[in-house]
């Protein structure tokens, strides 16, 4: 079951929002809170209202970068402001079905994508690994890739780097001819390179890949 929080001071637009959610998705627990210093498990994603009494929505989120976040708020003017790597949509109480129900759609294809499993067979061994853990894949040569997934180092033995990405899907972004990353690891990105979640480095793009990996970057907030 998919756990979603629900923050806002006012309770008619939880309640709204929760009647909307239990309505339109199946397999999800919706729990609703006034305040974000009452939230007391862990969530797949939190809706969050931006202005509140006793705390301003877009500061808690530069302050829990591990939690995903969709904004909900009245003021269309902080979507700027409320931009960062934690952020996947902004939706609109003005038009709180519509927006609601879009977004929280997109929510559940990326973390259905995430909890997604491959397997590998490494020294004659299958190895499980989820998608979601895996940070970056190197080509090494000889048919050999490494796949760096949180503390994990996996080495693929007797596949091609394009065997592997196509294993990987679609989330797997290569910045140059031998490596690729994780677009959902990215937590910045600039002209001279992109650093990811968990790995403390810069990557350099390529130049003719810079356009591809910066499109695919923003599109993960779509």
């Amino acid at each position: 079951m998919i756990k979603i929080g629900i923050v806002d001071d006012e309770p008619v637009f939880c309640n709204m929002m929760k009647n909307i959610l239990l309505q339109k998705f199946d397999n999800i627990n919706v729990y609703t809170y006034s305040s974000v210093n009452q939230l007391d498990k862990d969530f797949d994603f939190i809706l969050l209202d931006i202005n509140m009494p006793d705390c301003d929505g877009v500061e808690f989120a530069k302050k829990n970068e591990d939690k995903k976040i969709l904004f909900v708020s009245c003021y269309d003017s902080r979507c700027k402001e409320a931009f960062g790597p934690n952020i996947y949509g902004f939706i609109g109480k003005d038009n709180l079905e519509t927006e609601l129900v879009e977004n929280v759609s997109k929510m559940l294809i990326r973390i259905e994508k995430q909890n997604a499993v491959v397997e590998f067979k490494v020294n004659r061994e299958k190895v499980k690994v989820k998608v979601n853990d895996i940070i970056y894949c190197t080509y090494i040569g000889g048919m050999n890739t490494v796949i760096i997934a949180n503390n994990k180092q996996i080495t693929v033995k007797n596949k091609s780097f394009k065997d592997v990405l196509e294993i990987l899907g679609d989330d797997f972004i290569p910045i140059s001819r031998r490596t690729a990353i994780n677009k959902n690891k990215v937590f910045s990105i600039s002209d001279s390179g992109v650093y990811l979640k968990g790995i403390k480095r810069l990557f350099r793009i390529s130049r003719r890949q810079r356009k591809v990996v910066l499109k695919a970057f923003l599109k993960t907030f779509e």
